[in-house]
């Protein structure tokens, strides 16, 4: 299995549980499937993995995570307000 098919399901699942908060990324002019595009980028870039004996695991630099967004031009705004 390829490194980008093991990271799949772990972006996927980032992405899930960043789409459960009360705040969303918005750019205005980009099209859903660029914003998409960008937070996968974003989620990958800001992953760590974290080595272990028994229980090695990975976790997501936040930090890093809305650094990427907002470098690329993203800012946050609680969920339904105009974009």
């Amino acid at each position: 299995m390829t490194g980008a098919a093991r990271t799949l399901p772990l972006v996927l699942a980032l992405t899930m549980g960043c789409s459960s908060t009360s705040q969303e990324w918005v750019k205005p002019g980009v099209s859903e499937a660029q914003r998409s595009r960008d937070k996968n980028e974003c989620l990958l870039s800001s992953h760590q993995t974290m080595a272990g004996i028994q229980n090695p695991g990975s976790r997501l630099d936040q930090d890093a995570y809305r650094r990427c967004m907002e470098n690329l031009g993203y800012r946050r705004v609680e969920a339904g307000q105009p974009r």
